[in-house]
């Protein structure tokens, strides 16, 4: 996403607010949606809704490709890349 030491940046220049070139929790994240043994799950869906168009107010426009990650425990992540391309390996 950048590069080392540039992440700041990325929050300083708005690059990941909704309006920005890569916007990031469109749900709000850990702050709105955490609910126990579904966090990932919520990414996953959040994600989901993104690339259908459906996320409403929240929807991020034109979204081809979205990812949804989550943490359990101390050794336990899941992710997921949805997106709309049926074939993308082609």
């Amino acid at each position: 996403f950048c590069d080392f030491g540039q992440g700041g940046k990325l929050l300083d220049e708005g690059i990941t607010q909704m309006s920005g070139e890569l916007p990031v929790n469109p749900s709000g994240g850990v702050l709105s949606t955490n609910p126990i043994g579904a966090t990932a799950l919520v990414r996953f869906a959040e994600a989901a809704i993104q690339v259908m168009g459906r996320g409403g107010k929240r929807q991020i426009p034109d979204v081809e490709v979205a990812m949804g990650m989550g943490f359990g425990g101390s050794l336990w992540t899941e992710l997921c890349i949805l997106g709309k391309d049926p074939n993308p390996l082609r």
